[in-house]
């Protein structure tokens, strides 16, 4: 049975990928749908049979006929150097994670050298692949049994009481949302990795400048946009430079300019190593422009933990402000 698994019409010029038919299980899905993010761009079906002619004139076939990618060929034993055996997900991903990686950046209009692709193939086969392979091949126990981010795909096997089951349309489906979440996955670790970068050449910039200018660090540091992912790189940093970064900074969605105070660490990322003082806590405009002595204070938060103002200079001096009150707190 050949499927589209886009549901549109292909002509004969795509890649075909192999797999078995009827029954269906994670690890292949997981397969088909990395190699439907390299392929996409050409369209891409899928043949499931076990008829050894048709898998012949696939491009590629996985997890059947006893090739480089089925892991259930006699005397299988290729294993990750953390020591879990690979079934056609991992092997799939091992040998196609970095096209998948680069089709992504290319399509996000980025560049990234090859080290930061290998790092992201290798975050994600840890975190997510991984756990795909380990239930295949039985050897998920305990807490890390059915439980990854692809556990949903056996859901999709139609009941044995449906007697008009469509075992191919089921495929196509899980493989969709598959193809889905692992682009997401992807474009959320390239934006990480990204971040990193970002916040490291941030960081030295901001030193540079108050060391040539003679000037006290405020440990406010600029970020691009609000949903910029600067907590874990932020802190991560603050654990090796004494937290030396208490705020990030931002232009506003709807206008001006807002603050955020960084949290101890990302498992407490409810709390604030410097919050802003609770005597602005709800108050807004000329109430808040008063009580904080900023002139251009426009908003603080009644958890202490955000505050905007009308510029730039503004939410630094209500950062400055928020902690020299601090320090001077807990001198008292």
């Amino acid at each position: 049975m050949i499927i589209d698994v886009k549901g549109t019409a292909l002509g004969d010029r795509c890649f075909k990928i192999g797999t078995h038919g009827g029954i269906f299980h994670s690890d292949e899905v997981l397969g088909v749908a990395i190699l439907d993010l390299v392929y996409e761009e050409e369209g891409v079906k899928v043949v499931r049979t076990r008829d050894e002619e048709e898998l012949g004139k696939c491009d590629i076939v996985l997890d059947v006929g006893g090739g480089e990618f089925d892991h259930h060929k006699a005397g299988f034993d290729q294993r990750r150097d953390t020591g879990e055996l690979y079934a056609s997900a991992g092997l799939i991903w091992k040998n196609f994670g970095v096209s998948a990686i680069g089709n992504m950046l290319m399509k996000m209009n980025l560049d990234m050298g090859s080290s930061g692709m290998f790092v992201i193939k290798s975050q994600i086969d840890h975190n997510y692949i991984r756990l795909v392979d380990m239930e295949d091949n039985g050897e998920a126990k305990g807490n890390l049994a059915g439980r990854h981010m692809f556990s949903f795909i056996p859901e999709f096997i139609p009941p044995y009481l449906d007697r008009n089951a469509d075992f191919d349309k089921a495929f196509a489906e899980a493989e969709q949302i598959a193809c889905s979440i692992l682009r997401n996955l992807i474009v959320q670790h390239i934006t990480k990795y990204m971040a990193r970068t970002t916040i490291s050449e941030a960081m030295e910039k901001e030193f540079d400048y108050y060391k040539h200018n003679d000037m006290l660090y405020t440990g406010v540091i600029e970020i691009p946009s609000q949903n910029f992912p600067w907590l874990e790189p932020v802190t991560e940093w603050n654990a090796i430079m004494d937290n030396c970064v208490k705020f990030v900074i931002f232009p506003y969605p709807t206008g001006g300019w807002a603050a955020q105070c960084v949290p101890p660490s990302v498992n407490r990322k409810f709390e604030q190593l410097v919050p802003f003082p609770k005597k602005w806590a709800g108050k807004r405009d000329h109430e808040l422009a008063v009580v904080s002595d900023v002139r251009f204070a426009t908003f603080c938060h009644n958890g202490c933990f955000f505050a905007r103002a009308e510029s730039k200079s503004a939410i630094i001096d209500m950062c400055t402000l928020a902690l020299m009150e601090y320090r001077r707190n807990q001198k008292t």
